[in-house]
């Protein structure tokens, strides 16, 4: 059990993409399935994610920040 002193290093992250979604924005659920397996992420990642996947341009976007920059298939 954590105490209140301790903080939380590990908390987990779930990114569930429909498959429409997946087509649609050409994300590649294998290479997700290797992000996931074998790299890290941090709560820096989380913000330019959530930009990407609702499409919201902003100069605020840092697309290497952005765990799904990478499994986009370039059109």
């Amino acid at each position: 059990m954590l105490s209140r002193r301790t903080p939380q290093k590990h908390v987990p992250l779930l990114i569930w993409l429909s498959d429409d979604y997946q087509k649609r924005y050409a994300v590649n659920r294998g290479c997700l399935n290797k992000l996931a397996a074998t790299d890290d992420f941090s709560q820096d990642n989380l913000f330019s994610t959530m930009l990407g996947l609702t499409g919201t341009a902003t100069h605020e976007y840092v697309p290497a920040d952005d765990i799904l920059t990478s499994c986009r298939s370039q059109p």
